[in-house]
């Protein structure tokens, strides 16, 4: 058995020398028209990975339009003047790839995997609907009527989701992410032809996109394709954002959601910066390494001491996203034990939060876990998917993508001083939202006792 202090020790210097693919394995390239076209040879496979990423999201949308970026998305597998509907996938499959696509706050993506020597076929195909995509009629009412059963499904149906939701409505003030992404249902109803025309003759451009592609090429060669296919497209001038200043946090928020449910669960918030409105370049970081410390895997705070030990939590939950283009939140989500209540639970919960405030970690503690982030980074390098999305989500939201580079010397940087300082200053009851799923009365809660769980994700849907 190796000792903790060696693997401590040797953990450290793993983290210390370790280093992704040199920046100049990545190949930045900018056409004429704004297009960002990114490459990341990757020869293991003869594979390719072709994405293309709009860079606009649910964020950008306003009361009354929401949730037009998933629409849109929908209805861009719905044939183009020269590919009828249904073509693009069959001509995908007939080639043997895959293809998807995704919504999220910040951007919309599109993504083809295929054999390398099939990625043509990707920019083809993708140029051709970023330049003619037909919005037919009866197409645009079937798919209005899927998007509205989605979110029936995904939210209205699901009573942990439907909670998150309006959980995150109050946690965001001055802040577009309080909108779902899926949208809300009012306004999915007014949604028509002329709003996703556009929506889409807006934002559908090649100066608001980037193209990332990973796997068996040649950079080169992509960047001529890139040229060939899109380098004719014209730009557009595109809305200005606004920019959004989060309001001083002067008071605990509270929401109560009575909803039919089994188990009753605790929503908790705090509102905290990003790599991208951080001014101290170091408390993102802080803020990751402080949630894994909570909840990363069965020995982490939470899930050792509420779940295993106290036995007063059935499922913890913790999460933190540091790459968006807004201000975000540092949340926990909890379901009791079916021998305690919301309250002993919460308590449970800030007496741990506070602990970390008054005891920074230990060194054994702090190696650990940037250990686990350390694999856990490792491991996503073996998808050529990962690969391509840590990249374009980067450049999607206005962060350079060499942050794919330095993401783990960031984190190895992090001391047990600053993960305490993150701690104290944002963990506090002023600068919380909580809310409540309160399941109504007469429901047998142990029917459906849950021991894991996990945040409802209303931040990405394809």
């Amino acid at each position: 058995m190796i000792r903790l202090a060696a693997v401590v020790f040797l953990s450290a210097i793993a983290l210390i020398n370790f280093g992704f693919a040199e920046p100049s394995d990545v190949k930045a390239y900018q056409l004429s028209n704004g297009l960002t076209v990114l490459v990341k040879p990757d020869h293991r496979a003869p594979v390719a990975v072709f994405e293309i990423w709009y860079h606009v999201g649910a964020a950008d949308e306003n009361t009354g339009t929401t949730g037009i970026s998933h629409f849109l998305e929908h209805m861009m597998f719905r044939g183009t003047t020269q590919y009828p509907d249904g073509q693009f996938a069959k001509m995908i499959a007939a080639n043997g790839g895959q293809e998807n696509a995704f919504t999220t706050n910040d951007y919309t993506g599109y993504y083809e995997m295929m054999s390398a020597d099939k990625l043509p076929l990707s920019f083809q195909l993708e140029s051709d609907r970023m330049q003619h995509l037909l919005l037919d009629a009866n197409a645009v009412t079937t798919e209005h009527q899927v998007i509205m059963e989605e979110r029936r499904m995904r939210i209205d149906d699901d009573p942990m989701s439907f909670a998150y939701e309006r959980f995150l409505a109050a946690a965001f003030l001055n802040n577009p992410y309080q909108h779902p992404t899926i949208g809300w249902m009012s306004d999915m109803q007014q949604l028509n032809q002329q709003d996703l025309e556009s929506w889409y003759h807006t934002w559908y451009v090649p100066n608001n996109a980037t193209i990332v592609v990973v796997g068996d090429v040649d950079p080169d060669q992509v960047y001529q394709l890139a040229e060939k296919y899109f380098g004719s497209i014209p730009s557009r001038a595109l809305p200005t954002r606004a920019v959004y200043v989060s309001p001083p946090a002067v008071g605990e928020k509270q929401v109560v959601v009575n909803r039919t449910a089994q188990v009753p669960a605790i929503f908790m918030g705090f509102n905290v910066p990003v790599v991208k409105t951080d001014k101290t370049t170091w408390e993102p970081y802080a803020l990751m390494i402080l949630a894994a410390a909570l909840d990363n895997d069965d020995s982490s705070i939470l899930d050792q001491r509420l779940i295993r030990d106290q036995q007063i939590a059935a499922g913890v939950d913790v999460d933190y996203s540091a790459f968006s283009r807004y201000d975000n939140l540092f949340s926990i989500v909890a379901v009791p034990s079916k021998n305690a209540n919301i309250a002993q639970l919460q308590a449970a919960i800030w007496q741990q939060l506070n602990l970390l405030k008054q005891e920074p970690l230990s060194l054994a503690q702090l190696q650990k876990i940037k250990q686990a982030l350390y694999a856990q980074e490792v491991y996503s390098q073996d998808s050529l998917l990962n690969q391509a999305n840590e990249l374009g989500s980067f450049a999607s939201v206005g962060l350079p993508w060499q942050l794919s580079q330095t993401y783990l010397e960031n984190i190895n940087a992090v001391t047990a001083a600053q993960v305490q300082s993150v701690a104290k200053r944002y963990l506090s009851e002023d600068n919380l939202t909580i809310t409540i799923l309160q399941p109504q009365t007469g429901l047998d809660v142990d029917q459906a006792f849950t021991p894991e769980v996990t945040q409802p994700d209303l931040s990405e849907i394809s």
